[in-house]
């Protein structure tokens, strides 16, 4: 398979996610991996179950294991893959750890049917792309390579299936046909005599002790009619919730975030049309809008992100003026762009914008919140020098992007990704009309590689 189409999907999987998590993937032969970790083979496995390719003596525990014992700054995920015709393989995935264990998960590591469920998004969205990458890669289909390992397609299934581990923390009996994901979306969309629908739904096992029901119905209702469980939805607030195992209703429950001990209660927020969110204890675990997970987004400027930005793409400066400039262009309601380069005039005569034909002028913050109005790019120097504005980007024409932004922000990843083939130092600062702010900039100082060690022995 194509190793940059692997390498640019997973960036894009986890970059939506949170960029901090920089990714690294490599795939070894399960024969090397088995050379050069062969003086790990004692070590103690450190989950119940060890997965075990055809004739290959080391084990995804013990993979996993050594790894962390090389670099223990990274979390390591290993997914193993035979193929027909070129052998056995580790697929291994590496993490930031830090950034990795301050994502919100689940406590408790619970097991259903045998089986370790998952606790939070993230790892389902890891298992996911891990489970996928493997189908692929046994698979010659080249369509279905390209479908199979869209983020968007990743972190929908990613979602599904966190919804369905959470249904078995449940620990009821019924089975539950339809996929609980998206029975709670179709209600989201539904309105109650024209509103939309803000209320909250408390889920749990109906003998859990720990729910108090204010009002229980004689008969439990079946939850996936959503005409009805919407119209009773209406009856809830912030502190009355229908009471609901995602199969069955039961009635409402006034049992508060504050009161629940375990994790095998949970509620849902709708928000508005087509949004709701999932939560454990008030600590969100899962949003969507709109049919697709998203993930926290910035609504401010981060100063202090934007001013390492600077320092790694232009060095140790004052930038206080670039600083005011940012400010005043994140004020902008419609979105806007403001591009910070290192060979600003020479990429706006090579953008050969009408928009161009300006003379340099000292930007001010209030000129900035006017220019910024229009369409198109804002370009300045490391100075605070205007030299452009309404400037339509160009970039590299290669499929990627992240399908949940809009075309602001692909544009903007399109023409850093030209910027860093050019090697031209630049900070992208996108303001999108959710009031979402992002903070893009190349970056070529040398960096830490997780799999820089990762060679065989010759002793």
């Amino acid at each position: 398979m194509n190793d940059s189409l692997i390498k640019t999907q997973l960036l894009y999987t986890f970059k939506v996610v949170n960029e901090a998590l920089n990714p690294n993937i490599k795939i070894i032969d399960a024969r090397e991996a088995e050379f050069t970790f062969r003086e790990f083979d004692n070590l103690p496995p450190t989950v119940p179950t060890s997965y075990q390719l055809p004739d290959i003596q080391i084990t995804v525990d013990t993979l996993r294991q050594s790894l962390t014992a090389k670099n223990s700054t990274y979390e390591w995920f290993v997914q193993p893959v035979s193929t027909h015709n070129s052998g056995a393989y580790f697929i291994v995935l590496s993490l930031d750890k830090q950034m990795y264990d301050s994502l919100p998960r689940l406590t408790e590591y619970n097991y259903y049917n045998m089986r370790m469920l998952k606790r939070s998004l993230t790892d389902c969205i890891i298992d996911e792309f891990l489970l996928t990458l493997a189908e692929v890669l046994q698979n010659s289909n080249l369509r279905l390579k390209s479908l199979r390992l869209s983020p968007s397609a990743i972190i929908l299934r990613a979602a599904q299936e966190f919804m369905y581990s959470i249904v078995d923390r449940l620990d009821i009996t019924a089975i539950i046909a339809e996929s609980p994901y998206e029975v709670i979306n179709r209600i989201s969309t539904m309105k109650y005599e024209g509103a939309d629908n803000i209320s909250s739904l408390l889920i749990g096992n109906n003998a859990n002790e720990e729910i108090h029901t204010a009002i229980k119905f004689q008969n439990s209702l079946e939850f996936s009619n959503p005409r009805n469980t919407r119209k009773l939805l209406e009856v809830s607030n912030k502190s009355l919730s229908l009471f609901t195992d995602l199969n069955s209703i039961y009635g409402f429950s006034d049992t508060l975030d504050k009161d629940i001990k375990v994790e095998n209660i949970f509620r849902i927020n709708f928000t508005g049309h087509y949004k709701w969110q999932l939560c454990h204890k008030g600590i969100l675990q899962l949003s969507v809008e709109y049919g697709q997970p998203v993930f926290p987004r910035k609504a401010a400027i981060d100063l202090s992100e934007l001013l390492g930005a600077l320092i790694t793409c232009f060095g140790e400066a004052p930038y206080n003026k670039l600083l005011e400039l940012a400010e005043a262009a994140a004020k902008q309601k419609h979105g806007t762009m403001l591009i910070i380069s290192d060979n600003v005039e020479s990429e706006v005569i090579r953008l050969s914008s009408p928009m161009a034909n300006i003379e340099q002028f000292e930007l001010t913050s209030a000129l900035a919140e006017r220019i910024t109005s229009i369409d198109g790019a804002l370009f300045i120097d490391k100075e605070g020098l205007c030299h452009g504005f309404g400037i339509i980007l160009d970039g590299v024409a290669n499929g990627s992007g992240v399908q949940e932004r809009g075309a602001r922000y692909n544009s903007a990843l399109r023409y850093l990704e030209y910027a860093e083939n050019a090697k031209i130092p630049t900070v992208v600062i996108i303001v999108s009309e959710d009031k979402t702010i992002d903070i893009k900039f190349t970056d070529f100082t040398p960096k830490a590689n997780a799999f820089e060690w990762l060679s065989p022995k010759t002793d």
